[in-house]
């Protein structure tokens, strides 16, 4: 074995080429890639979620922004009222 690797050379000797290629795959960040493509479709799914609660909060806002003006309109006129009557 030493003397294959002294006549070939350490660097393209099968067993070294073998584990360097076995360390590629290994290391080669294929998982790490997989698990951020998971990552990045789960945010982009809680901001698809969050975009549609802010605009259903902002439906609720101004349907609440009309009950109010209305409610603020029924009690000017109801004190107006009130007024006329005790003068």
């Amino acid at each position: 074995m030493t003397a294959s690797i002294s006549k070939k050379g350490i660097r393209n000797h099968p067993s070294v080429v073998g584990a360097y290629s076995q360390w590629l795959v290994t290391n080669n960040g294929l998982k790490e890639a997989v698990q951020a493509r998971n990552d990045s479709r789960k945010v982009e799914s809680l901001v698809t979620s969050l975009k549609a609660t802010v605009a259903e909060q902002g439906r609720n806002v101004a349907d609440l922004k009309g009950k109010l003006e209305a409610t603020k309109k029924v009690a000017d006129k109801a004190l107006s009222n009130s007024n006329r009557s005790s003068n």
